[in-house]
């Protein structure tokens, strides 16, 4: 039994990262997180900068960086409910992408629900 919570567990933590190879120039480049909706994304990319695209408030569908200020992101589109679009793939896209699921009610007795695919590393050649 043990055995099996363990390959359960392993199993989860390979799927928990997923790589997205393409090439720059690459068009309608999609992000399909498993989540139930998302409320933002985030991403690290390759040169260190973390960034966060927002679904709701004034920065809705604007990339922002870590001190507030806004990022160009005219080649990003939001597909509901859960998935990010880069319109045409620049060297500058490569890093790591996540989601942030909005909230959910939970069944009575649940506290929490794991997540299964979570983020995703574009790699760009």
């Amino acid at each position: 039994m043990k055995t099996i919570f363990f390959l359960l567990a392993l199993s989860a933590s390979v799927h928990s990262f997923d790589d997205v190879n393409t090439k720059v120039g690459a068009k309608d480049v999609l992000l399909k997180f498993h989540a139930n909706k998302a409320e933002a994304f985030t991403r690290r990319l390759s040169d260190g900068r973390f960034q966060q695209w927002n679904l709701i408030g004034s920065n809705k569908g604007t990339w922002v960086d870590e001190k507030g200020k806004k990022v160009p992101s005219s080649n990003y589109v939001y597909v509901p409910p859960n998935s990010l679009k880069i319109k045409k793939v620049t060297k500058a896209d490569e890093g790591s992408y996540d989601h942030v699921e909005a909230p959910i009610p939970l069944p009575p007795g649940v506290d929490h629900i794991d997540p299964g695919f979570t983020e995703f590393f574009v790699k760009v050649d």
